[in-house]
């Protein structure tokens, strides 16, 4: 709790932070001093002294900047190529900035003024030799000019020195939210909560700091007899220097003569004044706001692998599908115009490589779904960062995977013959159930050796995974 501070004779007397006039009756001298800091510091300070609110935004921004967008070119059947790097529109998205801003960087401070402000703007600026580069503006230095329906028309920006330029907006992207001059973000419907809890993190810090000083009273017996002014004084002292807390905090006091401590039953402690669930709730207000499932920034302690998968899917198909679509409309709308034909190419973020399995899952699932392998060994040893050889971009079809035939290259393996049967003698590493060795892991993900990879990297991925194998070299009966 605060101070107020009442004007007697005209000396000042503080009790609370909300100052009043002492005159006929208390009037109070400025209606601000009801507020808490959160409720008139400017978005900038609250975001940075928030954690809730910085916890909030910051895990939206860094989840959406994570997703690659990329450029395409429409096809006339309806399918789309990934144009190339160098082209302006794809370069544009690949690097908005260099060397000052990054993809990622520029998808997260656009997040972050969206959800700050409602609003984002950036300067495109075209290069003769087609080149583009994406300022971002700090919205501070710009405000829309809007017509009678309140739609922004032009952009007016503001130099150092307090000049004023206009930016048209076919030379901008820009992201308008709801059509207002004030600030529409959910931040100024959150102030009141965001008040709560500094108020409440004030709490807990006098708590701490004062240590000792415990909501309740220290009796002394009458049957002590008199107290001395100065023994009096002495054990004041002495009781102020142990609830300053410090090197004594978590130490007991010693009481005097017979005196007891008595806890008054309606002092509030971290117990009853429930400030993990105060904490709680705060999270969860600042969450719903943004419409993140509080589940997804830290409030499910229960949460199993299953779970987390499930938010995994649900936080980038519902939850952050909105925002996806919403700059994808943006970027297509207000970019690439500026640098392609809008009716033969556009941009997107690729959601679907945070949503796949993991790469031994796809390659099971597709190779039963499509009767046959998917993958070429350059593809493969692309994967692996190992350079290209010659003579393996062709697909590998197996003799006993035919049109017609088995539906599957999985129908028939070591482990499962033919005829349906599970592995003889349990030896195999399905039909066994027992963890497989580091060559066998190595043969089955990549196909086997000679096969995509040589026999030296074969052996340098077993020894990586745990073995102890000689490398190919004067010491080794072969090459690779």
């Amino acid at each position: 709790m605060g101070t107020i501070t009442y004007y007697v004779d005209g000396l000042p007397v503080t009790i609370s932070d909300r100052t009043y006039s002492m005159t006929d009756a208390l009037v109070p001298v400025d209606q601000r001093a009801y507020k808490a800091a959160s409720e008139t510091e400017s978005i900038d300070e609250l975001w940075r002294k928030q954690p809730h609110l910085r916890m909030v935004t910051s895990f939206l921004a860094e989840n959406i900047a994570q997703v690659p967008m990329h450029a395409f070119g429409r096809k006339a059947n309806g399918d789309r190529d990934k144009l190339p790097a160098t082209h302006p529109l794809a370069r544009a998205v690949r690097m908005p900035d260099p060397p000052r801003l990054t993809a990622y960087e520029l998808m997260h401070t656009l997040v972050l003024d969206v959800c700050l402000r409602d609003r984002y703007a950036a300067v495109v600026i075209v290069g003769e030799d087609g080149r583009a580069r994406i300022v971002r503006m700090p919205p501070a230095t710009w405000k829309f000019e809007r017509d009678s329906t309140k739609l922004p028309t032009s952009i007016t920006a503001f130099r150092s020195d307090g000049t004023a330029f206009s930016i048209p907006l076919d030379r901008a992207l820009w992201i308008d939210g709801y059509p207002s001059d004030e600030n529409t973000s959910p931040i100024e419907s959150l102030r009141g909560i965001l008040a709560e809890a500094e108020l409440a993190a004030s709490y807990r810090r006098d708590l701490w700091q004062n240590g000792g000083r415990m909501p309740g009273w220290i009796g002394r017996p009458k049957e002590a007899g008199g107290w001395s002014p100065d023994a009096r004084d002495k054990f004041t002292a002495g009781w102020q220097r142990y609830a300053s807390g410090g090197v004594r905090a978590g130490r007991t006091p010693i009481l005097e003569d017979g005196m007891e401590y008595h806890e008054l039953a309606t002092g509030i402690t971290p117990e009853n004044g429930e400030q993990l669930e105060s904490r709680k709730l705060s999270i969860a207000e600042v969450a719903n706001a943004f419409h993140i499932p509080p589940q997804m920034v830290g409030q499910d302690a229960k949460s199993s692998y299953n779970s987390v998968t499930g938010y995994r899917e649900m936080l980038y198909s519902d939850t952050l599908g909105t925002w996806f679509e919403r700059l994808d409309q943006a970027f297509n709308m207000r970019l690439v115009p500026q640098l392609a034909d809008p009716d033969e190419m556009f941009v997107e973020f690729n959601v679907a490589a945070k949503l796949r399995l993991a790469f031994e899952d796809q390659a099971r699932i597709f190779q039963t779904t499509t009767g046959g392998p998917i993958m070429t060994r350059a593809e493969a040893r692309r994967r692996l960062n190992l350079p290209h050889i010659e003579g393996t971009d062709e697909l590998i079809v197996p003799l006993n995977v035919l049109e017609g035939g088995q539906a599957s290259a999985t129908d028939s393996s070591p482990d499962k013959p033919a005829n349906g049967g599970g592995a003889s003698g349990g030896s195999g590493a399905s039909g066994s159930g027992r963890t497989p060795s580091p060559a066998e892991v190595v043969q089955k993900v990549y196909l086997g050796v000679d096969k995509v990879i040589t026999t030296a990297e074969a052996r340098q991925l077993i020894n990586d995974a745990g073995a102890d194998l000689a490398l190919p070299g004067p010491d080794f009966g072969g090459e690779a």
